[in-house]
Order: structure tokens, then C-alpha cells, then sequence
């Protein structure tokens, strides 16, 4: 006679598990998500590094720059890893807002960077 197994689940070990799968997937979804990183902090006259990670294969973006004082846009090329890098020139003190647009002018990721003064 073969011994009986037990394939029944206990309630207490689904919880975890559902817990465990939902961690799994929501950091897949968010590590696919467009950024943009960098200091967020600056002295006037600096130039920033921004890094552009998880964003459209093999596109042009539009990087727009609003402070307190002006704006302006650029193309920007992103490679085949999806990345790119963009140097923000601080020429004066204030709020730096970084925006970047897909080729169909949605905005897809955005960073503020916070100029002070230089010499302070």
C-alpha cells in the first residue's frame, strides 16, 4: 500500500507567497520605469550630470530646462541600453526643472535640481 501525501496547501503559507510574487513583479514594473538621476542640489555656475536610465531604445527625447529666470529645449539621442547622460549648466541661482518628452511630446520623467548660490 503507498502512503497517502498531503497536497493540500495550508492558508497560512498562500499569504507569504502572495506577498513574496507581488515584491517580484512590482520591482520589475519599477525598475522599468524612466528616470532621471543626479545631484539635486548645485552651486551656481556648476554643471550637473544627469543620467537618463530605463527610457525608449534608440530614440531622440526632448529635454526641456525651466528655472526662474529662462527655458530652453534640446534632443537629446538615447542609446540601445536605454540610457543617456545630459549636463545642466547652472549659470545662475534658483530652481532647475528638468523635463523629458518621448517623440510623441508625452512627458515621461522629470527632476528638480536646486541651484544656490555660488560662494555660500
Amino acid at each position: 500500500m503507498k502512503p497517502k501525501h498531503n497536497t493540500r496547501i495550508s492558508m497560512g503559507c498562500i499569504k507569504p507567497l502572495a506577498i513574496a510574487i507581488s515584491c517580484v513583479f512590482s520591482s520589475m514594473v519599477l525598475a522599468t520605469t524612466p528616470s532621471l538621476s543626479g545631484p539635486s542640489q548645485a552651486v551656481a555656475g556648476d554643471i550637473v550630470q544627469l543620467k537618463g536610465h530605463h527610457l525608449p531604445l534608440n530614440s531622440s527625447l526632448r529635454i526641456e530646462v525651466h528655472s526662474d529666470d529662462s527655458s530652453h529645449s534640446e534632443l537629446i539621442e538615447v542609446g540601445a541600453d536605454g540610457s543617456t547622460n545630459f549636463q545642466l549648466y547652472t549659470s545662475v541661482e534658483g530652481t532647475y526643472r528638468v523635463l523629458m518628452f518621448d517623440e510623441q511630446h508625452q512627458l515621461i520623467t522629470s527632476t528638480l535640481v536646486l541651484v544656490r548660490p555660488a560662494g555660500d
